[in-house]
């Protein structure tokens, strides 16, 4: 995966929402539809823009193709130093450091 195209994703997921949800994405236990339910209601509760399940399903698939890829690493890095707010930039350097 190219760096373009990681970043392309990664925007299309929402960094915060990778940060937040990497655990669950890694797991294969965790269908990608339970992930999604989560991911509604995570953004539900942060009172952003509503998100529709097909949209949050499309963010989990579109997750796993990044870990599916190797990139996983990449991206956590590339979140540690973006513009989402201090507390996930810490999480993300954390998970990639694991």
């Amino acid at each position: 995966m190219t760096e373009q195209q990681l970043k392309r994703l990664l925007q299309s997921i929402g960094k915060e929402v990778f940060v937040e949800f990497y655990e669950a994405f890694v797991d294969p236990r965790l269908p990608n539809d339970v992930i999604a339910g989560r991911i509604v209601e995570y953004v539900k509760a942060k009172r952003q823009k509503d998100v529709s399940y097909n949209a949050a399903n499309t963010r989990v698939s579109k997750a796993r193709s990044i870990l599916k890829s190797g990139s996983g690493r990449a991206a956590l890095l590339n979140c540690s130093v973006s513009d989402i707010p201090e507390a996930f930039q810490r999480k993300a350097a954390q998970l990639a450091k694991a």
